[in-house]
């Protein structure tokens, strides 16, 4: 991999992170309006609005314990790995290989972040003719 698809493949792998925190947000809506993201003024950031810096913070105590989490403190090094586009002096990217198992750990984000949403049976009043909710138990 050459440093430039590192670059290009680090900068997409912050923009998973980041849109998946913002989907979080985004299916907890109401929740998060009580208790929201706010700018210095104190008006509420909307989820899609909100900077992977706010969103990694914030995500502190709802889907990781704290700032010395380990999905915490993968996320920042996500982030920073991230933001090292947005430089004209060197930032170390990591390697190829640390990148892809970025990508092995951004299976078990991604599962965290899953595991921390309600059951679709839950959320939905009524399922079309033929759908199946369970595809391994066919009620």
């Amino acid at each position: 991999m050459s440093t430039g698809e590192l670059i290009l493949a680090r900068t997409n792998l912050g923009a998973v992170v980041e849109s998946w925190l913002k989907f979080f947000y985004s299916v907890y809506y109401d929740d998060y309006c009580k208790n929201p993201i706010t700018n210095k003024k104190g008006k509420m950031i909307e989820p899609e609005k909100a900077s992977f810096d706010d969103l990694k913070n914030f995500s502190s105590g709802k889907l990781w314990v704290d700032a010395k989490s380990s999905e915490y403190l993968w996320v920042d090094s996500v982030q920073k790995k991230r933001n090292a586009i947005h430089l004209f002096r060197y930032r170390d990217i990591g390697t190829a290989q640390e990148f892809l198992n970025d990508i092995n750990h951004l299976y078990d984000f991604v599962d965290n972040v899953l595991s921390h949403f309600p059951p679709l049976e839950d959320c939905v009043d009524a399922y079309p003719v033929g759908y199946v909710v369970n595809p391994y138990t066919r009620d």
